[in-house]
C-alpha cells in the first residue's frame, strides 16, 4: 500500500472532542470533532477589523458549556 507522508491525516474516528486553553483570555475551550475542520481551525475571542461567516467565536465553545450539555445528555431528567 502506498502512502503519502505529505499527507495530513484527521482525527475522524479517533477523538471525540479538542480541549484547547488560551492562557491570554485564560479560558477553556472545547471544540467536537464534527465542528473542526479537517486542516486547521481558529477560535477568535475578539471582533475582526473585516467580517467572515467562517469565523468560528470563542465563546461558541467554552469548555464549561459543552460540559453541561454533554452531562444533559448523560443524564436524562427524571421528573
Amino acid at each position: 500500500m502506498f502512502r503519502n507522508e505529505d499527507a495530513k491525516e484527521g482525527y475522524d474516528g479517533e477523538i471525540d472532542v479538542f480541549a484547547v486553553y488560551s492562557p491570554a483570555v485564560e479560558q477553556s475551550y472545547a471544540v467536537p470533532i464534527h465542528n473542526a475542520p479537517n486542516t486547521s481551525m481558529g477560535l477568535r475571542v475578539e471582533p475582526a477589523s473585516k467580517q467572515s461567516p467562517n469565523i468560528n467565536w470563542a465563546d461558541d465553545f467554552l469548555l464549561t458549556d459543552w460540559i453541561e450539555d454533554t452531562r444533559s445528555i448523560q443524564t436524562p431528567d427524571h421528573d
